[in-house]
């Protein structure tokens, strides 16, 4: 698995049921791109978190690409990313 976490700022207050809607409506491309799972946590109220976990990197990197193009028209500012390759996972052990 590979995950990637970030960090986000808004403009305004995080509006969470916009944000739920969001991310339903990104489930059917998910699962073509190999998402296992995407979470989205509240920092502060301007500030949301997000893990998201891929089946690969070769799934991420073709994700991304989708998502840096949703990214430029979202009115968020990234301050945060991070990814790797995961080595342990409590579930699998």
């Amino acid at each position: 698995m590979y995950m990637v976490t970030t960090t986000w700022r808004h403009d305004k207050p995080i509006d969470k049921v916009n944000m739920r809607k969001i991310l339903s409506g990104l489930k059917d491309r998910n699962n073509i791109s190999e998402v296992i799972d995407v979470m989205w946590f509240e920092i502060d109220e301007v500030t949301h978190g997000s893990v998201l976990i891929y089946s690969s990197k070769e799934a991420c990197e073709k994700d991304m690409k989708a998502r840096n193009n949703n990214r430029e028209d979202s009115g968020l500012k990234m301050l945060r990313e991070e990814k790797g390759e995961t080595f342990a996972v409590m579930s699998e052990l």
